[in-house]
């Protein structure tokens, strides 16, 4: 699927993606997710927040 490639490149995704596994207990997927969202994202305020997330 084209919108699911494009997804995977797209680092919101992989953040909200986290943050809802989190919610739900899974921590290991959330944190797998951030670490994608990490490494797609350049912005220093998203790293900052995500490196938070992973401790």
């Amino acid at each position: 699927f084209p919108l699911a490639e494009d997804l995977d490149r797209y680092h919101l995704y992989h953040a909200t993606r986290g943050e809802l596994l989190r919610a739900l207990g899974r921590t290991e997927d959330a944190r797998a997710a951030d670490e994608r969202a990490l490494e797609l994202t350049e912005n220093p305020a998203e790293r900052a927040l995500l490196k938070g997330r992973l401790g």
